[in-house]
C-alpha cells in the first residue's frame, strides 16, 4: 500500500525535527518513539537522535533537488 504525504505533512516533520534536536526534552511530546516488533527501541539515545539528523537530511536534500515537491509517497516493506 502506498501512503501519500503533502508537503505540508513534511514541513511539520521537519519543524518537529528541527525542534526536537535544538531541545531534546520535547521528543516524548512532539516524535515519541513506537513499541513493536518492527519499530526496534523505545529509547531517546544517541540512535534515537541520529535518525532523527539522517531523516532532516534526507528531506533537505529532497526539497533542494525537487523545491517543486508535493508530496512523497511511503510505502511499507512488510
Amino acid at each position: 500500500m502506498k501512503i501519500a504525504i503533502t508537503r505540508d505533512d513534511l514541513d511539520a516533520l521537519t519543524s518537529d525535527i528541527e525542534r526536537v534536536l535544538a531541545n531534546h526534552a520535547l521528543a516524548l511530546e512532539l516524535l515519541p518513539t513506537a513499541s513493536g516488533f518492527f519499530f526496534g527501541s523505545t529509547d531517546y539515545d544517541g540512535y534515537y537522535f541520529e535518525e532523527l539528523r539522517d531523516t532532516q537530511h534526507f528531506l533537505q536534500k529532497e526539497f533542494t533537488y525537487n523545491s517543486d515537491i508535493e508530496h512523497l509517497y511511503y510505502t511499507e516493506w512488510w
